[in-house]
């Protein structure tokens, strides 16, 4: 019969992890597919949702904050290989996630590289005035609330090509709203969905075209990320 694990080796196997997430850039680069080793390694990445698992994941995100973009005050752009989903999914996760959770999840969607993008909306949109005053008006009017979001032209490119992704996803974010104000459109998600064998392990760009032909970019170097 095996015994109790004392609390000294709990700690020597969490400082071992935590060692372990701080030389996983630098040992084993870009994986366009996952064995179970990587599964388990990332799902308890995930789990452990503590500054470590941020630092680790700081460098999949890029925000691009800049005057002038067409109304926008902020993108947020983020790249998830198929190593960085199941961490994503294990730290957001609001009622635990399992090693079995997390192979089923990617037995289901195996090989896939995601790019999230945040469009975020200035709080100056349109929104109700007291004493039945009309609504105060943005400062960008071509950017339409309802649908903003399909007058920006995403692009992701490796060496000057092109990646096409298997799907593009869309949807307004809203704020919640409150006794005085009402939910109001603050931005929106758009996530495109890429064949993890069509990404290279080497420096990838996206580009974003705002509807007066702006560009707003951000470059992932995948031979340092997981």
């Amino acid at each position: 019969m095996v015994g109790r694990r004392s609390p000294l080796y709990r700690v020597t196997c969490m400082s071992l992890l935590a060692l372990s997430i701080c030389s996983l850039r630098t040992v084993i680069a870009y994986q366009t597919k996952l064995d179970s080793a990587a599964i388990e390694e990332a799902c308890m990445i995930g789990q452990r949702n503590d500054k470590a698992t941020a630092e680790f994941v700081a460098p999949y995100l890029k925000q691009v904050t800049e005057e002038g973009l067409d109304g926008l005050h902020r993108a947020d752009i983020e790249i998830l290989t198929p190593y960085l989903q199941i961490v994503d999914r294990a730290r957001n996760a609001t009622k635990g996630y399992s090693l079995i959770e997390a192979t089923k999840d990617y037995r289901q969607h195996p090989d896939t590289v995601l790019i999230r993008v945040i469009l975020i909306l200035p709080a100056n949109y349109p929104t109700p005035q007291p004493d039945g005053a009309p609504p105060a008006a943005c400062d960008n009017v071509a950017l339409e609330p309802a649908n903003f979001w399909n007058n920006f032209t995403f692009l992701v490119e490796q060496r000057g090509k092109a990646i096409s992704p298997l799907s593009t996803k869309s949807e307004p974010v809203y704020s919640s709203p409150t006794r005085e104000t009402p939910a109001r459109l603050d931005g929106a998600t758009v996530s495109l969905e890429f064949k993890a064998n069509d990404v290279a392990s080497e420096v990838l760009t996206v580009d974003i075209v705002t509807p007066h032909c702006k560009t707003i970019s951000a470059s992932f170097n995948l031979s340092a990320l997981r």
